[in-house]
């Protein structure tokens, strides 16, 4: 009888997990994420990496929401991160089951600008003014008011040791018909209260343990607060930026020095106030009522 007992038990509880994993990541999730292609001229250089679209609602009109697409800064940049690329080329899934990539311009100012960018120059994110074609592209966005609040740490519970996952390109394996965003899984590991030094420059940020690698940067880093708010098991805490490496050193007998570079598991998420703060400025407020970035839910 206790064997049996046992084993129920057991069931009861490899059961729950699964139903919670399989609940834990919507569809939508991985939907609202688009890969981003961009080509250096200059080097010959082309990179991937991870944008995602945001729906801001409406206030007047809440069946209507303004999309646009957003990534880290230095995914639009040259790889010296001294000026910006012309254009990238950003690639969704399409409703007859295969993909595309839709070309779009970087307008930093002027009568077109389309990107906007934090105040604070060591914020590395960028938002997109970018509406796909509805009737083409098969493609969600998630909701702004996911996005956390300096106030939520302490109201939802969320410090280190909370749950986090976040969906981003995989270069291993991109997808060849269609996009497949990868689904990584790990820890807040850090909530310092006082900036970091990431690369030279003192940045507010957080530090999650979880696999990011290059593809990631611009990847959405969701956290999970199912136990503190049951209506919304998840919010999203930010934006990879980078990941942490170490060099280490190579065999002393070779002719010259050299090092292999290692990723320590450790990555930097960019807040995601500091993209509300962008999407409150005045410059993206200006386009917010034009009819072509907005999105009519049905």
């Amino acid at each position: 009888m206790k064997k049996i007992l046992i084993t129920l038990f057991l069931f009861v509880i490899f059961f729950n997990g699964v139903y919670k994993v399989k609940a834990f990541i919507p569809d939508e999730v991985k939907k609202a994420v688009a890969f981003i292609y961009t080509f250096e001229e200059k080097k010959k250089l082309t990179k991937g990496a991870t944008g995602f679209f945001i729906g801001e609602q409406n206030s007047q009109n809440p069946e209507q929401y303004f999309v646009c697409l957003v990534t880290a800064k230095h995914v639009i940049q040259t790889d010296d991160l001294k000026s910006f690329l012309p254009n990238i080329s950003v690639r969704l899934n399409t409703l007859d089951g295969k993909s595309d990539t839709i070309d779009v311009p970087v307008n930093l100012s002027g009568a077109n600008q389309n990107v906007f960018l934090h105040d604070d120059p060591t914020v590395d994110l960028a938002v997109i003014t970018l509406l796909p074609d509805k009737t083409k592209f098969d493609f969600s966005f998630i909701e702004a008011n996911l996005l956390t609040t300096k106030d939520d740490f302490e109201k939802l519970n969320i410090s280190e040791g909370s749950d986090v996952f976040f969906t981003s390109l995989f270069i291993p394996y991109m997808g060849v018909t269609r996009i497949y965003p990868i689904v990584r899984f790990g820890k807040v590991a850090l909530i310092p209260n006082e900036r970091v030094m990431v690369n030279g420059e003192k940045k507010e940020v957080y530090l999650i343990e979880a696999g990011a690698s290059g593809g990631s940067s611009g990847a959405p880093t969701f956290v999970n607060t199912e136990e503190s708010l049951p209506d919304s098991p998840r919010k999203l805490i930010g934006i990879i930026s980078n990941h942490f490496v170490d060099r280490l050193p190579v065999s002393p007998t070779q002719t010259a020095p050299s090092s292999a570079i290692a990723n320590i598991g450790i990555a930097i998420i960019e807040p995601a106030f500091k993209l509300q703060e962008i999407l409150s400025g005045k410059e993206i407020e200006k386009i917010k009522t034009v009819q072509e970035n907005n999105l009519q839910m049905p």
